[in-house]
């Protein structure tokens, strides 16, 4: 058998043999480095493309994780909401509301038809003292040269034990106002929100929701607030106008009253005493002297809840109360039976929400006791 030739028998580009006959292709010249230049390129372009999606999503905010404000939430709190409508004001309001659910339908507009000072109702749904805090310092902030005054309404369920509510831990500018440990943080879930096509997608409909509507107010399925903050409608006011009995609302009530105080509110929540001494001093540094009015309720719910522990945190709340009159400048005024503000048991929507009558009825009588109070 014949042997290849030598010269058949060349080493191959990895050091190996090269079967005869095969030609040696030359390898292109500086492929490698246009290979590298290209994916930099590719990597470049991403990263850019990442940081414009982020920025949108950041400037947008639809779910308030970043705390910008300048467009509606897609993702519904209230507080969210109240710090929109914080933000869209033009002027500093003269009165502030504060409270729970029960103080959203007291109107800046009739307190400003009654006084001349304009207001805005920053009441949150569950509020607690906490929440008055966050709210009176952003507002504060807005216009540290201005000094509004306050009208809060305490419910004597506000000082049970209660974690903070996720809506303010979920909202960036009111949660800067709390405590470290008390602060969720903009951790990683929150950046890989940021980054996701899911959430631009979101920010444009934030942006639709806003090009929409023509007033600062914003609005939910089931939920409508004016620009001041004043709840103009919710389910409670569907439900009056489907007919619904105001006795069934009333039995309602007072299943969950009596649950509160059947699973032991036994004592004012220490918590809660100092978020309310922080935001009352908050206030008279700011040269203000807070109206602090202790929540109406309908008579048959009382009746119901006094024996069981109401009557006992009640009289603690008003003990309370005028013990910080001693340390602090502020009004008390217990309106929690109806007749010391001459409220009507057909004006509610439930056994603890007022109706516009009922809480008419309220400003009434404070201006009647205090006149100057509310200007």
């Amino acid at each position: 058998m014949s042997q290849p030739h030598a010269s058949d028998t060349r080493s191959g580009p990895t050091g190996g043999r090269r079967a005869p006959g095969v030609p040696q292709l030359p390898l292109p010249q500086g492929s490698p480095r246009r290979l590298g230049w290209f994916t930099l390129m590719i990597a470049a372009v991403a990263a850019a493309v990442v940081i414009v999606v982020a920025g949108f999503n950041a400037v947008v905010d639809p779910y308030g994780t970043v705390g910008t404000a300048l467009f509606p939430t897609v993702t519904w709190t209230d507080r969210a909401l109240k710090v929109y409508l914080v933000n869209n004001l033009t002027e500093p309001p003269d009165v502030v509301i504060l409270g729970s659910s029960r103080a959203m339908k007291l109107e800046p507009e009739y307190i400003e038809e009654k006084t001349g000072a304009a207001g805005f109702n920053a009441a949150v749904s569950s509020g607690r003292p906490i929440d008055a805090w966050a709210f009176v310092n952003l507002i504060h902030d807005r216009w540290p040269e201005d000094s509004a005054g306050y009208l809060w309404l305490l419910d004597v369920e506000t000082f049970r034990t209660w974690p903070p509510d996720p809506g303010l831990l979920s909202t960036p500018r009111l949660a800067r106002y709390l405590p470290p440990d008390m602060q969720d943080g903009f951790g990683l879930d929150d950046l890989k929100l940021l980054v996701s096509w899911e959430t631009a997608s979101m920010s444009l409909r934030s942006i639709e929701k806003q090009l929409r509507d023509a007033d600062p107010g914003a609005s939910t399925e089931d939920e409508d607030f004016a620009a001041d903050g004043f709840r103009v409608r919710n389910y409670q006011d569907d439900r009056l106008a489907a007919g619904r009995p105001l006795a069934a609302g009333i039995r309602y009530t007072t299943r969950q009253a009596t649950k509160t105080y059947q699973e032991g509110y036994t004592a004012l929540d220490p918590i809660a005493r100092r978020f309310f001494e922080k935001t009352v001093a908050l206030m008279n540094e700011q040269g203000a002297t807070p109206v602090i009015v202790i929540s109406p309720q309908h008579p048959e719910v009382t009746a119901a809840v006094e024996d069981i522990g109401w009557g006992d945190r009640h009289e603690e709340l008003v003990a309370y109360l005028r013990e910080q009159q001693e340390r602090h400048d502020l009004i008390v005024l217990d309106y929690t039976d109806i007749d010391s503000f001459g409220g009507s048991p057909d004006d509610f929507f439930d056994g603890y929400h007022l109706t516009v009558p009922n809480t008419r009825r309220v400003v009434d009588a404070i201006l009647e006791e205090h006149p100057d109070a509310l200007r």
